[in-house]
């Protein structure tokens, strides 16, 4: 019975590490997800910012000229620190994925040490159960064989008195 219960709470430990396992697979799908969408959108802030760079560089001359506004090479300059503002807010919250991913991996690892720690004390229990039914049996056979001497020993005992 006591070992039934010891498998079903081993059981349960192992169906416990192996759901945080699961999770904290699932936050790793995840994590690298939201990477990947940054990586798209520090990309994108490039791309923008490379544009605002090639407009101001081709209207600048132009200014000099006299063939455009001041007002329309302002806007361009300025849009152009907005991008370059855009490229290193997304470069920050690159960073911060990269983190992430690398605390749910470590979780990971960590869930990982734990189902590993579960399977080898549930191998150590089966060994131990091993163990103890051999000599279960050997402790029964050990009582009659003490028994029997013990009868023998009266025999012997009552044998030589008379």
């Amino acid at each position: 019975q006591q070992r039934k219960l010891d498998g079903l709470s081993e059981a349960a430990a192992e169906k416990e590490n192996l759901e945080l396992a699961i999770k904290a697979m699932q936050a790793i799908l995840r994590e690298q997800q939201e990477l990947m969408a940054e990586k798209a959108a520090l990309a994108q802030a490039q791309a923008d910012l490379a544009y605002s760079e090639n407009n101001v560089a081709r209207l600048e001359p132009l200014l000099a000229k006299q063939f455009v506004t001041v007002d329309l090479v302002d806007n361009a300059r300025t849009a152009r620190q907005v991008k370059a503002e855009n490229v290193v807010q997304a470069q920050s919250r690159l960073a911060m994925m990269e983190a992430q991913l690398a605390a749910a991996t470590a979780q990971r690892g960590e869930s990982q040490a734990g189902f590993e720690q579960s399977a080898a004390q549930l191998d150590q229990s089966k060994k131990s159960v091993v163990l103890v039914d051999p000599l279960t049996s050997q402790r029964e056979a050990r009582a009659a064989a003490v028994k029997s001497a013990s009868v023998s020993w009266k025999a012997l005992a009552v044998w030589t008195a008379s």
